[in-house]
């Protein structure tokens, strides 16, 4: 065997274990982001169901809300100002301190769910 027939067939082999190589890099990207997209999919789904409930959840306690402070306050319009009041405060203050309280916590959960450490 010659020397360029040795190089040749060494090549030959370094280029095939490349595409083997390149073939399985490429399934292993695919397989972590379909694991990916699914568990992101997967928690938006939860999340989404968890806040219609408590959307609702919310709606109904703030008319037993406007009910007790009608019974209290006697009046009707009095009640849903003082309600309307109280959102707009809680609303401020969730503005203030978004920061700390939604930004922060958007970051987290979606650098967890994207950069988790392969098992």
């Amino acid at each position: 065997m010659s020397l360029s027939e040795n190089i040749y067939k060494a090549s030959k082999k370094a280029m095939t274990d490349g595409e083997i190589y390149l073939d399985a890099t490429k399934d292993y990207v695919e397989l972590r982001m379909l694991k990916t997209l699914s568990l992101f999919f997967s928690k938006f789904l939860k999340i989404l169901i968890f806040g219609i409930l408590s959307l609702f959840t919310f709606i109904l306690a703030l008319i037993a809300y406007v009910i007790e402070l009608k019974r209290i306050l006697g009046s009707l319009y009095l009640a849903f100002l003082t309600c309307a009041g109280t959102l707009f405060l809680i609303g401020l203050l969730l503005y203030i301190f978004r920061k700390p309280l939604i930004d922060r916590a958007a970051i987290a959960f979606t650098s967890k769910t994207f950069f988790e450490a392969t098992n």
